[in-house]
């Protein structure tokens, strides 16, 4: 009901539900992942865990954040296919996810958001991070260094059905 998704599933962490999202999306060695270098490590080794190949795209010098403009220029150079753009909402601050939304459809991709430091951030005054307007699925974890914590723990959300049931099944054993 917070992030306003039709599907959260929880998960043991924020590297679990990132491993989750791209494996239900099929990434792997023919679909790559775009990201920020700037993030934890987790955001690119879940990709590496789905034997897909990662490349990353610069970010604005002054926000730490990618853009459209930083994506677009990754992606017209890449020589691998991307499937997959996970953008990373950094100490609080929000990507340009219209714009990244827009980018991505122009280049087929998939976007997703990590906002394992966005929890309880707002788009604008009536749109909460997590809901899923501009991508497939949104990942946050409850890390103990993070803002909403709980030791461990992570969440996806989304308004895909199918990717909700995916995670589901493969969160738990195939049960």
């Amino acid at each position: 009901k917070k992030f306003k998704s039709k599907y959260s599933m929880v998960c043991n962490s924020g590297t679990a539900a990132l491993h989750l999202v791209y494996s239900s999306l099929n990434l792997g060695p023919k679909n790559g992942l775009l990201t920020s270098p700037i993030t934890f490590l987790a955001t690119a080794n879940a990709a590496k865990m789905c034997n897909a190949p990662v490349i990353f795209s610069d970010v604005d010098q002054e926000t730490g954040l990618m853009t459209p403009e930083t994506i677009e220029k990754t992606l017209i150079k890449s020589k691998i296919n991307i499937k997959v753009i996970a953008v990373v909402h950094l100490g609080g601050r929000l990507c340009d996810m219209k714009g990244i939304s827009d980018i991505a459809h122009k280049y087929g991709c998939l976007v997703i958001e990590d906002a394992s430091h966005a929890a309880g951030a707002f788009y604008n005054t009536s749109e909460p991070v997590g809901n899923c307007k501009y991508s497939v699925a949104t990942i946050f974890s409850f890390n103990a260094i993070k803002h909403i914590a709980m030791g461990e723990g992570g969440c996806v959300t989304t308004n895909k059905k199918d990717i909700a049931q995916d995670i589901v099944m493969k969160r738990s054993h195939g049960m």
